[in-house]
């Protein structure tokens, strides 16, 4: 828990206001817990679980998509040159195709990265409960301490190790974290950082009035952040007959447009032939 200065007079305003500085810094500090796991493990652990679920096989549909375009692309290419009494190789066609599609081609490819990361997260060693419920307290305590928003007056070693610390968070760095709450006590002397109020009920005010935005500002990050991917996913991912239910969808939509693909084919396979 923050603590204050013991040189605080006792009056009925400076009390209410010490009061209130104490309660926003722990809602403040607790936020900044809630955003570093949406940035950190959360936004890992969605993303990983959505590609393993459903984002593989959507990747399978765009890729489907991708090369039956190009099929229909193939035999526009062969009937223009039909067309115009002149021919074409299959080399000069596939240079073409290489051009037009490369756009597409960078979409799979960062689609293939993205399956290959969460593949990796997914086989990755979990924490236990214990180990985890260790990060999360050692965490909070770390930012209650360095954090120049609940503490300006820091000294600037302190201030400079919170980067350590939230990196090491976002990383699930037990060890880490461990060495860098060390690191903060020595820093700190083992001390309790006071948040420097020098009996000033003006000062205190102010102090409120920071608190009050950045945890407004924060909540409403955190709110922009709920609306888009990887989070927004969410509820369908909490809902294994939705989960279920997409992925029974998509397979659908695949099996079409392998039969597309393979009936276009033989197509394109057969003016080629007579080419």
């Amino acid at each position: 828990m923050v603590t204050f200065s013991n040189s605080l007079t006792v009056n009925p305003e400076n009390e209410k206001a010490r009061k209130q500085l104490e309660k926003l810094s722990e809602e403040y500090s607790s936020l900044l817990l809630d955003y570093a796991q949406m940035t950190g493990p959360l936004k890992k652990n969605l993303e990983t679980e959505y590609m393993m679920k459903i984002g593989r096989k959507e990747y399978e549909l765009y890729s489907l998509n991708v090369s039956i375009l190009q099929i229909r692309r193939k035999i526009a290419i062969h009937q223009a040159a039909v067309n115009d009494g002149s021919s074409i190789s299959e080399e000069e066609i596939e240079q073409i195709i290489a051009k037009e599609f490369a756009e597409y081609k960078g979409v799979l490819e960062e689609h293939q990265k993205a399956i290959q990361k969460a593949e990796e997260h997914f086989g990755t060693p979990k924490m236990t409960d214990k180990e985890h419920e260790k990060l999360l307290k050692l965490y909070k305590g770390l930012v209650k301490k360095l954090h120049p928003d609940i503490h300006p007056n820091l000294p600037p070693a302190a201030a400079n190790l919170l980067k350590s610390v939230i990196d090491a968070y976002k990383s699930a760095d037990l060890a880490e974290l461990e060495l860098l709450n060390d690191m903060a006590n020595d820093i700190l002397k083992g001390k309790d950082v006071d948040l420097e109020i020098h009996n000033s009920l003006e000062l205190m005010q102010k102090q409120i009035a920071n608190l009050k935005q950045k945890i407004l500002d924060l909540k409403n990050k955190m709110k922009t952040f709920e609306e888009k991917p990887p989070f927004c996913y969410k509820k369908l991912l909490y809902d294994s007959s939705a989960v279920l239910a997409k992925r029974k969808e998509l397979e659908q939509q695949i099996d079409e447009y392998k039969s597309a693909l393979s009936q276009l084919q033989e197509f394109y396979d057969g003016l080629r032939s007579q080419a």
